[in-house]
């Protein structure tokens, strides 16, 4: 498995270069590692509610809301000056289940 874990990118120069080594750290909130055709597979796998690796009701918990009245979704700029607040679905309130943001209506 560690063959398939890919180390950290960073911007230099404007051309993306790939620092040597795994990560150095496994944050659940920090995303996937792995291929293309990895997150493919990935996303046919929670396609097919779960099957064969999750139980479908390990999915349905992943759509669900999991945090309650907080909200998610909007982000605000730390340099206003190079970059505006991000609000991903105007209009709408976004909450976050396990492992992905889900779009509610705004009641």
């Amino acid at each position: 498995m560690a063959g398939r874990f890919f180390g950290s990118q960073k911007q230099n120069s404007g051309n993306r270069a790939q620092t040597s080594g795994p990560p150095k750290s496994f944050s659940g909130g920090g995303g996937l590692y792995g291929s293309a055709p990895d997150f493919v597979r990935f996303m046919q796998m929670i396609l097919r509610r779960g099957q064969p690796l999750l139980q479908p009701d390990s999915v349905d918990q992943m759509a669900r809301n999991q945090i309650g009245a907080l909200e998610a979704g909007k982000l605000k700029s730390l340099n206003p000056q190079i970059a505006s607040d991000t609000d991903f679905h105007p209009g709408f309130t976004d909450k976050f289940g396990l492992g992905f943001l889900i779009q509610y209506q705004r009641l």
